[in-house]
């Protein structure tokens, strides 16, 4: 599937840019990962970190708390599954 990345509520599940300019993160959620220990990593558009997700064993989905501002996000890396961004 491909990044979806309209409206508030962007999804993504390949590596890219999500968002340019700055951006208000409410929320971030890793999910439908395959393997305890894949990862999500997602930076601004200076590949600063901005949240990392970890699939844990259960493969639950691993949620942030509210993020804040970021000047920019990109999916730096995404070892299976997808992440949904809420965007204020």
């Amino acid at each position: 599937m491909a990044n979806v990345l309209t409206g508030r509520q962007l999804f993504a599940d390949t590596v890219g840019v999500l968002w340019q300019g700055p951006c208000k993160i409410n929320s971030i959620i890793y999910s439908d990962g395959l393997v305890a220990g894949h990862q999500a990593n997602l930076t601004d558009a200076t590949n600063r970190p901005v949240w990392n997700g970890v699939m844990g064993t259960d493969l639950e989905a691993e949620a942030s708390s509210k993020i804040g501002w970021s000047q920019g996000l990109q999916l730096a890396r995404i070892d299976s599954g997808n992440v949904i961004v809420y965007i204020d």
